[in-house]
């Protein structure tokens, strides 16, 4: 077991009417993060198919979150172009958020 990984997951309320808020009500995403340098070794959501689940992951893995959350956003932006990009975003940002609230409690542990 690698210590150094921490599982985040963000969620976010996807358009009415859709597949994804259909089948799930709510669209969650979920990374593995290596806490020492930030990268994201792993992610996926509650997107309805696999093609669309598996596009998600291949843009996250490898991004380093220490670089701050707008970038990834923007590859998204540009990327992707399906009905939930927004939900995708809002879901990120709240990963983003416990992942530096996570640092910063480490860090105080540390002291």
């Amino acid at each position: 077991m690698d210590k150094r990984t921490v599982f985040f997951s963000g969620k976010a309320r996807p358009i009415e009417g859709i597949t994804v808020e259909k089948l799930y009500g709510i669209l969650t995403v979920g990374v593995e993060v290596d806490m020492e340098t930030g990268v994201i070794l792993a992610g996926d959501c509650t997107l309805s198919t696999d093609v669309a689940n598996s596009f998600f992951s291949r843009i996250v893995t490898g991004y380093n979150l220490s670089k701050g959350i707008d970038p990834l956003l923007e590859t998204i932006r540009h990327r992707y172009h399906g009905e939930v990009v927004k939900a995708l975003g809002a879901a990120l940002r709240s990963i983003y958020r416990d992942f530096n609230n996570y640092k910063r409690a480490q860090q105080m542990i540390k002291k």
